[in-house]
């Protein structure tokens, strides 16, 4: 509920950025442009292909393959050159996918869908991992408040997940150590 508010407030496009954890989110409107937008440094992955009369977003390679190959009327083909690399990578290197015509949506990229069909890409201009960084180097003490507000929150997240025991595996080491300070 708290994030369809804020995205009743602001459009997705030009406030993803504040949006924390691993994510495949759409904001769609009755009146005006939808959006879709991953995490910001691309875990959850958000695939896409484009023809001139067809566009396809996914969360899966193969859906969108499937749904884009239909479109055209054809079978999904798949790309033999980034498919040969998993035998020496082992996973997928860069946008490219298992699939001809589809490819990942660049991480903290936000993809816009206008009412014709049309649809545009608005790529975030700061990197994810110094979305802050000039503010917090020059206040340490606000930048481990921040740090300890973020890991709390992610581990009251997580408790409030249905099926969740509460357990956590400590091994004594530094990271165990500071998890454990924040669970007390």
């Amino acid at each position: 509920s708290a994030l369809a508010h804020h995205l009743a407030r602001q459009p997705l496009v030009g406030s993803a950025d504040p949006l924390a954890g691993v994510y495949v989110v759409a904001s769609l409107a009755r009146h005006g442009p939808s959006a879709v937008a991953a995490d910001r440094l691309g875990v959850a992955p958000l695939h896409w292909g484009q023809r001139p009369d067809v566009a396809v977003l996914s969360t899966r390679a193969a859906v969108a393959a499937a749904l884009l190959a239909a479109a055209q009327g054809t079978t999904p083909q798949r790309d033999v050159f980034t498919t040969g690399w998993l035998a020496y990578a082992g996973q997928m290197m860069g946008a490219r996918t298992a699939y001809e015509q589809i490819s990942l949506v660049p991480e903290g990229s936000v993809v816009e869908i206008e009412q014709t069909g049309a649809i545009q890409l608005h790529r975030s201009s700061r990197p994810p991992w110094r979305l802050h960084a000039h503010e917090l180097a020059s206040d340490p003490h606000a930048a481990l408040d921040e740090v300890r507000a973020e890991m709390t929150t992610a581990i009251r997240t997580a408790l409030r997940n249905p099926g969740s025991e509460g357990c956590v595996g400590l091994t004594g080491g530094k990271d165990s150590r500071l998890i454990l300070a924040l669970l007390l």
